[in-house]
């Protein structure tokens, strides 16, 4: 990825300006809503086991609520950035929670009457096992009864390891629930990087 970015051309600025008069950029209503049933602020960075960053929830702090867009950015993509970067432990509504931007996606968390129903496990295992550390702190210590796997973008089945251990699915203990079959999962979750890896990477 490019570490040194080139100004905006003209028309770039050109495009971008213009697209702050298509949007209701007073309207902070998305703010509200995006900090609705905050339990809990993040503890801070997601370390490893040797205590190296994984993962820096302050990197994008620069896009602040108050800061305008460069004009090397949409005004809506910049402004989706403000509203997303936005992190801890939420709750969506009854017996439904989220841990936010503790990763490059959530961890989404169902309590259920005997267990916890976890729907996707964020990219990494250091941030998928700080998410479960919150949820027990904060919601519920009940046992994992079960995993689903909206689809097959690593960020949300990479982290699955933070969360259980090989042996409970071995077993049978806690079902995997994913899209497909084995064979076809791993054939898209393979096939998109393949296809797409790069361009995904510099998005």
């Amino acid at each position: 990825m490019c570490q040194t970015p080139k100004d905006a051309t003209p028309a770039t600025v050109a495009v971008n300006r213009e697209a702050v008069t298509r949007y209701a950029m007073d309207d902070r209503q998305d703010f509200v809503d995006a900090d609705r049933g905050l339990i809990a602020p993040l503890p801070g960075n997601v370390l490893g086991d040797d205590g190296h960053v994984v993962f820096d929830p302050e990197a994008l702090a620069y896009i602040g609520d108050d800061v305008p867009a460069p004009d090397t950015v949409n005004p809506s993509l910049w402004r989706q950035s403000q509203v997303i970067r936005r992190g801890g432990l939420y709750q969506v509504t009854d017996r439904l929670y989220q841990v936010r931007n503790n990763d490059i996606a959530n961890l989404t968390v169902v309590e259920g009457d005997e267990g916890l129903i976890i729907i996707d496990c964020m990219a990494g295992v250091e941030s998928a096992r700080q998410g479960m550390k919150m949820i027990r702190e904060h919601v519920s210590d009940k046992p994992v009864a079960a995993i689903i796997y909206t689809h097959t973008h690593i960020d949300h089945y990479g982290g699955v390891k933070g969360i259980i251990d090989v042996e409970d699915v071995a077993s049978g203990k806690v079902p995997i629930i994913a899209p497909g079959t084995i064979a076809s999962f791993d054939k898209f979750a393979i096939g998109e990087n393949v296809v797409a890896g790069n361009a995904m990477a510099r998005r």
